[in-house]
């Protein structure tokens, strides 16, 4: 095929599918995100717009949901995004690391690296809400809606 016989949505869609399949390669059992570090399990919210894109090119709109959900859970009290949820299963990460990092402990009780708010967070949960069947989205859009204010706040 060449490709100009493909529109820049087909191409665009391919590349979400592949790159799909290759982050599924890195995913964990329990965990909605792919680990992009060999070293430590941190989640980057960063690059949940990706993921997210990814799953969504699948079809996979419950995981895109639960990384959305996952990141909203660990926002601090006041709206922050973290730069990123310190794996809390690693000794370094949550003893030396986090130090360095001056991480706190949000809601959840996660240490996170405190950062701000992120635009990243609106379109991936519009991303999530548009492929949703209609009976859940206004739920979830309800359940999340105040999060989202609250770091656009």
């Amino acid at each position: 095929m060449n490709k100009g016989d493909v529109s820049a949505g087909t191409e665009l869609l391919e590349l979400q599918m592949v790159a799909s399949e290759e982050l599924n390669k890195h995913r964990v059992e329990n965990r909605p995100d792919p680990i992009t570090a060999k070293s430590h399990t941190d989640t980057w919210p960063h690059e949940l717009l990706v993921y997210l894109r990814s799953d969504l090119a699948l079809g996979k709109t419950e995981n895109a949901r639960a990384m959305v959900d996952s990141i909203l859970d660990n926002i601090s009290a006041d709206g922050r995004v973290p730069h990123m949820v310190i794996d809390s299963t690693s000794f370094r990460r949550r003893h030396a690391d986090r130090r360095v990092l001056k991480a706190e402990k949000n809601e959840e009780n996660e240490w996170i690296s405190p950062l701000s708010a992120m635009p990243v967070m609106s379109l991936a949960a519009l991303d999530v809400a548009r492929e949703l069947p209609d009976t859940e989205r206004q739920e979830w859009l309800d359940k999340i809606l105040p999060k989202i204010l609250k770091i656009k706040e």
